[in-house]
């Protein structure tokens, strides 16, 4: 037996020890703050623009007409297909983003990181389209540069592959969770919305439908239902005096359908306004489907150009649609008007060159030549200017503002309010009547009404008071404002004439200062001595009582222009305080804590405005709007209705 031989084979290669791959240095805590910080500032810009859309707060600089609301109606203020308001996607976005954020801190995955670069697109987009629309809110513009600011911040951060997957399913389930309550809270808002609006479509329907038995049993039958002749001009223009503008009756220069109808509609429009534009819609087939309805409209366009009143520009082209519309009535009367104003309408109040207006011309039947020429003259011009003054006079703070048979349909916005008034007045078979039966209230003459409909707000109570008149008025008037607003010199002069020896009324001022340094609740510093003029009253009600607060809140009004730490201190000794004793209790904590507790009061009651004036809690909505008399007229038939209970 053969032995064998060991094979021979190489000897085992030595073993190296593998070291492991370094691991990832985590993110510095520098840029993790640094993203918390600009996400946190997104986010809480985000979360005041989901308040305001759900009613929850009155944020300055928005509201009816504004930016922010004609963003959130425009097609890009919802996701197109589902309705879901932008501000809703971007508050879930950004806490989704804090979460993810929180949770890479060993750096940022692949798949994170791109999901933010499509968010800063996104930013990038809505900001161009601020610019384009020449919208500017500056809640929107926040939270889209403190998303640019968490985009730069990320992008200097290393990228680990293999979180993708983690990092994406945390940031989509917090987006869930986010969007699931604010889901339920819109649908809570728009039903009491709803709610609220079918109640006063039901109020002002009721309203119209005796209006319109009155007229009814007041006017002699007539024959006769040819239309206005094509271009004849009925508008009924305000009246410069006192007297009633409406004498003649109620209604636009140009009529579309017949002269006497059963219903007559009128509405104050603005072309590049979304919610005239569904109005719009409506009313077009209320007319196909009743000959015996009819409408005339009258222009306010939400643009400086040719408004006055309006204290920014929301829609760019809306003057001069309007303007199209009147030369198009001028040069080719009644039908002439309609078919311009329809397609304005159409083409949502925009043409933006001469070509493109003139092309719109032509494709109507009409002369182009001359169209322009006409269109910039003064004589548009003022027929629109007439109709925003009317607007004015009537009350008008929005459009659209529709009237049926001289009566306003407030909770207009209500799904398909102006349909079911109109249908409700039909029901009742009324004969035909021109516009001469139609007498809508002015503005000055309603506001009454207006306030008691207003909601009581429980105004947290002031801890140290200055209160002018006795605890136990029928009466209880709260003004918050700043001393160095011109309107509140306005405000209180008519309040203080007004109280002035009685005792049913209790007058109570507290401040608000448009200024940050003491009132971190408004967007910007307007008023640089706000703060210090508080100060000064609020130190001579602790050096003199009521008495002395007082004399200082009267010199403080008269002296808005001249207010100076050396105008004070010379007038400190007439006034009755020591000069020097005065500005060290203005310098007090006391003194501040007092200011400090008044505004906080304003922030929870969600002033939107200075000077708010409130009487027994309910705030008096734009009284200043038609002018420093209608002004002083509204204020003084308030207080009259809240001391006779009338």
């Amino acid at each position: 037996m053969k032995k064998r031989r060991p094979s021979k084979q190489p000897p085992p290669a030595p073993r190296v020890a593998v070291a492991p791959a370094p691991a990832s240095p985590p993110v510095s805590t520098t840029r993790i703050a640094l993203g918390i910080t600009f996400l946190l500032l997104a986010m809480a810009t985000a979360l005041i623009l989901v308040l305001e859309h759900l009613g929850g707060i009155a944020l300055p600089g928005c509201g009816p007409g504004s930016a922010c609301a004609e963003l959130a109606r425009g097609k890009w203020g919802k996701v197109p297909g589902v309705n879901w308001p932008v501000s809703f996607v971007g508050l879930a976005y950004f806490v989704g983003a804090l979460v993810a954020w929180l949770a890479s801190r060993r750096g940022v995955s692949t798949g994170l990181r791109y999901l933010v670069r499509l968010g800063a697109v996104f930013s990038l987009g809505f900001v161009v389209l601020m610019l384009a629309e020449k919208h500017f809110c500056q809640y929107c513009l926040g939270a889209h540069l403190g998303n640019f600011a968490f985009w730069i911040v990320l992008e200097s951060t290393r990228t680990p592959a293999a979180q993708s997957l983690r990092a994406l399913a945390t940031m989509g389930s917090v987006f869930v969770l986010v969007s699931l309550p604010l889901g339920f809270a819109q649908w809570r808002t728009r039903a009491a919305m709803q709610q609220r609006g079918q109640e006063l479509a039901a109020e002002d329907t009721a309203k119209m439908i005796e209006v319109t038995r009155r007229a009814q049993a007041t006017t002699a039958p007539t024959t006769g239902t040819a239309a206005p002749p094509s271009g004849v001009a009925h508008a009924s223009q305000p009246s410069a005096a006192d007297d009633y503008p409406y004498q003649g009756g109620f209604r636009g220069r140009y009529v579309y359908g017949p002269a006497e109808a059963a219903v007559r509609i009128v509405m104050f429009t603005d072309y590049q306004c979304v919610d005239c534009q569904r109005v719009e819609r409506e009313v077009r087939g209320l007319l196909a489907r009743h000959k015996d309805v009819s409408l005339s409209v009258k222009h306010f366009p939400f643009n400086k150009e040719c408004n006055p009143t309006v204290d920014h520009d929301l829609h760019s082209n809306a003057c001069w649609a309007a303007r199209a519309a009147e030369t198009a009535g001028l040069l080719y009367g009644n039908d002439g008007f309609w078919a311009m104003h329809l397609w304005l309408f159409d083409h949502k109040g925009v043409f933006t060159t001469r070509h493109e207006l003139e092309n719109a011309v032509r494709s109507l039947g009409y002369d182009p030549a001359g169209f322009v020429k006409r269109m910039m003259s003064d004589e548009t011009l003022q027929l629109v200017q007439a109709d925003i003054r009317e607007a004015r006079q009537l009350g008008l703070f929005q459009t659209p503002m529709i009237f049926i048979n001289g009566v306003e349909l407030r909770g207009w916005y209500a799904e398909d309010a102006v349909v079911r008034a109109v249908e409700a007045v039909l029901a009742q078979n009324p004969r035909p009547l021109t516009h001469a039966v139609d007498h809508p209230p002015l503005a000055s003459g309603k506001v009454v009404g207006d306030w008691r409909e207003q909601p009581v707000r429980q105004i947290p109570p002031d801890q140290v008071r200055w209160p002018l008149g006795p605890d136990d008025a029928p009466a209880k008037i709260v003004v918050f404002s700043d001393y160095q607003v011109p309107n509140t010199a306005e405000s209180d002069a008519v309040i203080r004439r007004w109280i002035a020896g009685r005792t049913d009324a209790q007058y109570t001022f507290r401040h608000y200062p448009f200024n940050r340094d003491c009132n971190p609740n408004v967007s910007s510093t307007k008023s640089e001595r706000g703060c210090w003029a508080a100060r000064a009253a609020e130190a001579a009600g602790r050096l003199g009582g009521v008495e002395g607060y007082w004399r200082m809140h009267a010199w403080l009004l008269s002296h808005q222009q001249s207010f100076t730490d050396e105008a004070l201190r010379e007038a400190a000794g007439e006034l009755g305080f020591e000069p020097d004793a005065l500005l060290a209790a203005m310098s007090s904590p006391e003194v501040e804590a007092a200011i400090r507790d008044d505004v906080d009061a304003g922030a929870k009651i969600n002033l939107s405005a200075i000077p708010s004036i409130l009487v027994n809690g309910r705030i008096i909505a734009r009284w200043g709007y038609l002018g420093p008399e209608r002004g002083r007229e509204i204020i003084t038939g308030i207080l009259n209705a809240a001391t006779t209970g009338e």
